[in-house]
């Protein structure tokens, strides 16, 4: 039988928040995603020359319609495939976000889709490594903005409006 394959993937960012800490809103922020790519056995066997292509997707920002990040290219989604075997495999990428983003207060959803295709083992008569099936091939990764919340990290709206009307006569 083909042997099978887990890849579960994980992204992470660097800085791992979005400072709010707005210093010039005509500039923007450099980041860093890391996608990684653990690729295990699932089956118990002795194939030792498992190989496979992940082909993915990585979309910055992906659930809005007007996005605040973007690769270097102005888009904000990536296409790329890697080569990996029984190992983990990691990409970096680097995106912008603006000092100054339209909305702070939801964090940037990227999507990560990906697919996988094995090459022929040539230890096994060809066979071909094949995904496990219970395998999630479309996660989102969030990228949260900083919060100020207080010690006990719960945030809690403290608006003040003060109204000063200077010039009324009574």
């Amino acid at each position: 039988s083909r042997p099978v394959l887990r890849v579960e993937p994980t992204v992470s960012f660097d800085p791992p928040i979005i400072s709010l800490d707005n210093k010039n809103c005509q500039s923007f922020k450099n980041f860093t995603a890391t996608v990684c790519f653990p690729v295990s056995k699932a089956t118990k066997d002795n194939i030792a020359d498992l190989q496979v292509n992940i082909s993915y997707t990585f979309t910055l920002d992906a659930t809005r319609s007007v996005y605040r990040a973007y690769f270097s290219t102005g888009n904000r989604m990536i296409n790329n495939t890697v080569t990996a075997r029984v190992e983990v495999k990691c990409v970096k990428h680097q995106f912008k976000i603006p000092e100054c983003p339209e909305d702070s207060l939801v964090s940037l959803s990227n999507e990560l889709r990906f697919s996988v295709s094995g090459y022929p083992s040539l230890s096994t008569a060809n066979l071909k490594p094949i995904l496990d099936v219970s395998t999630q091939t479309d996660i989102f990764f969030p990228l949260d903005f900083e919060r100020h919340c207080g010690t006990d990290d719960k945030c809690v709206d403290q608006l003040n409006v003060n109204f000063i009307f200077s010039g009324v006569s009574e």
